[in-house]
């Protein structure tokens, strides 16, 4: 893909984004019944004065590049449920909102097969049944706004009940825990060991990957 090429988005790691992926917002919840990715966006928990238009944008590609990276070989898809709940005006900077929207519309447009927006104001719908009269009918279908009494009902025919949360009609408890500097650092050295030196390690020093993978866990 051309765009990930012009970002480098192989080289933006999670230290990069850290304080994005500690906020929570964006979370990947892993594949549905199709194969495709997950992603949970939580509208409330974007907070514009915590970070900057260049961190948010690799933030996106971080997320979605990951995500992708979770679907079923093949399927390069996924989908994303955008959750309004508790979200408000303080929750948007046009400014970051201008660098977020191109990514996952034009540059991964063909990687987006649907959304869900799910407790979304009226404004938001009001906008959406004006613009919607503009938009070719399968840029249209992509696009979900689902009443209260339709959530668990139109997601569970997606996804399987114990993909998808409690909160919204499934069996999964979310389990997020933010990075702190220590986990993070950890973390890239069982990476780094993993990847690079098993077969040294695991011949003069076999005790070395317990150790480690046991100040990750702690």
């Amino acid at each position: 893909m051309k765009i990930k090429e012009e970002n480098d988005v192989e080289n933006i790691k999670l230290d990069h984004v850290k304080s994005e992926y500690n906020s929570g917002m964006a979370l990947i919840l892993g594949k549905d019944k199709h194969g495709r990715a997950i992603i949970l966006w939580r509208i409330n928990l974007m907070n514009p004065k915590e970070t900057t238009e260049e961190r948010i944008q690799k933030f996106i590609f971080y997320t979605l590049d990951k995500a992708l990276s979770t679907a079923t070989p093949g399927v390069d898809k996924y989908i994303i449920i955008a959750d309004f709940e508790g979200s408000g005006m303080r929750n948007f900077n046009m400014k970051q909102v201008n660098k977020l929207v191109p990514i996952v519309q034009d540059y991964y447009a063909e990687c987006l097969d649907k959304l869900y927006c799910i407790n979304t104001p009226f404004v938001l719908r009001a906008v959406w049944n004006t613009l919607k009269i503009f938009l070719d009918k399968e840029t249209v279908d992509r696009y979900s706004f689902l009443s209260s009494g339709k959530v668990s009902e139109t997601l569970l025919e997606e996804i399987d009940e114990d993909v998808l949360l409690k909160e919204y009609g499934g069996r999964a408890e979310l389990n997020f825990a933010p990075l702190s500097c220590e986990s993070l650092a950890c973390f890239s050295l069982i990476i780094f060991i993993t990847k690079d030196m098993i077969p040294f390690i695991s011949h003069s020093h076999p005790t070395t990957i317990w150790a480690v993978s046991y100040t990750h866990l702690r």
